[in-house]
């Protein structure tokens, strides 16, 4: 990564205060002190000498300090901009366009569906963030199957607004605030604000399950969601 002026303007400055300080003190203690570099004097026995070394051993210390931190910088910001862009291309994107929602993600798969055949929007979070995404849109055609699409998606508030558009009110999100299994139906308007998931746990059936006792989350459609889909209804 290029320096900016400022920053070189900066580091020229640092630099020329060290040389002149540097020379300062050469200068005083050869005043003082005129036999600071006969050849016959040990080094250790000058105090004044073992003072200007140390000193000189700070300074180069600094400035490698200080381009090492340059260094790490630019790596971090490198390294910072490539995980935005990683985790983009895994939370993915989605558009509403011609009545139908496209998604499309390296991490939770891409689909198209037309608007005419999701019966239930709703939203859900877990417990797996801020490592890996933790919060949800879902699309609920039938009682067995649904789609879902990351809440981190690029093109999510346009979305939600050409959505509102579509519904015919707004929007509004419940669990922006959670970090634990959570569900919410936003869509159809006699739904909203029910659960749409159930969330169980179930000890395993396998054999390492059942010798160390471990059980597994699951989710299921709320039974207020399934009622709903039984009862005939119309959009």
């Amino acid at each position: 990564m290029n320096e900016s002026k400022e920053e070189f303007r900066t580091k020229r400055k640092f630099v020329l205060f060290w040389l002149v300080f540097f020379l300062i003190l050469i200068g005083i203690n050869q005043y003082f002190k005129p036999d600071l570099f006969k050849k016959e004097q040990s080094p250790l026995a000058n105090p004044y000498l073992l003072a200007l070394v140390g000193i000189c051993c700070l300074g180069v210390s600094g400035l490698l300090a200080w381009k090492v931190s340059g260094w790490y910088q630019s790596y971090e910001k490198k390294e910072y901009q490539d995980s935005k862009v990683q985790d983009q291309r895994y939370s993915g994107r989605i558009e509403l366009i011609n009545n139908i929602v496209h998604y499309t993600s390296e991490g939770y798969g891409s689909w198209e569906i037309p608007l005419s055949e999701i019966r239930v929007i709703g939203e859900h979070t877990n417990q797996e963030g801020p490592w890996r995404d933790d919060y949800f849109f879902v699309y609920v055609i039938n009682l067995d199957g649904w789609y879902r699409s990351s809440f981190y998606a690029e093109g999510r508030d346009e979305f939600l607004d050409e959505l509102s558009k579509k519904v015919g009110y707004t929007i509004e999100l419940e669990l922006l605030n959670s970090a634990d299994y959570l569900s919410n139906v936003l869509w159809p308007a006699e739904l909203k604000g029910k659960p749409l998931f159930n969330f169980y746990k179930k000890r395993d059936s396998s054999f390492w399950g059942k010798w160390l006792r471990t059980k597994s989350l699951y989710q299921e459609l709320d039974k207020t969601v399934i009622e709903y889909f039984k009862s005939g209804f119309t959009r």
